[in-house]
């Protein structure tokens, strides 16, 4: 139990310092075709989590009872991350949106970024700005491309203080244009449009 600054919030599916231990880090998966488990209420499919987040709810919220990703203020600064890889994603332009909620007037530490298969940068977002506990604050990168079959990575990466507490959920790659694939039939090409 750790006081979020509102009142009391149960831990109920891990310790900190359980999922501190680098024994206890998820192992890498590779989604196909979409993000999975963006609302986190699984706690061993899609995300590979190091550093010390942790799945958790918050039986004591009421903007958000659902399960969320943790951040508790570590003992020092700490290096934590939250990604996952997505394989054979249909072509069109996307952003990541998701929402956090944690310390007053404390910026969210870890930036959301989304990465072609190469490690080069799509899209982020970063500098978001919370309001304290159970307040929820919509966030979400720029609009970027995809070709269809790509791969990518979807990671929440940075430097968490000492001072720093919040959660992360309703992580979302949601297509902003619809796409469009050509099949041949029977010799005459058309155009139809992909539903997601």
């Amino acid at each position: 139990t750790a006081d979020g600054g509102g009142g009391d919030i149960d831990c109920v599916s891990y310790t900190y310092e359980d999922i501190n231990d680098d024994s206890q880090d998820s192992t890498e998966e590779v989604s196909d075709g979409e993000l999975k488990n963006g609302d986190f209420e699984s706690t061993d499919t899609a995300w590979t989590i190091s550093g010390g987040p942790f799945y958790d709810t918050d039986i004591y919220a009421s903007n958000n009872t659902t399960q969320v990703i943790k951040i508790n203020s570590p003992s020092s600064d700490t290096d934590m991350s939250i990604k996952q890889k997505i394989k054979n994603l249909s072509a069109g332009t996307y952003k990541l949106s998701y929402r956090v909620s944690g310390a007053s007037n404390m910026d969210f530490p870890l930036t959301a970024k989304v990465l072609d298969k190469d490690g080069n940068n799509l899209a982020s977002s970063s500098g978001v700005t919370l309001n304290d506990w159970d307040n929820w604050i919509d966030a979400s990168t720029e609009n970027f491309d995809i070709s269809d079959g790509q791969t990518i990575t979807v990671i929440f990466e940075g430097t968490v203080s000492t001072s720093f507490w919040g959660s992360l959920d309703d992580v979302r790659l949601e297509p902003v244009t619809a796409s469009t694939r050509t099949f041949d039939i029977d010799t005459e090409v058309s155009t139809h449009p992909v539903v997601e």
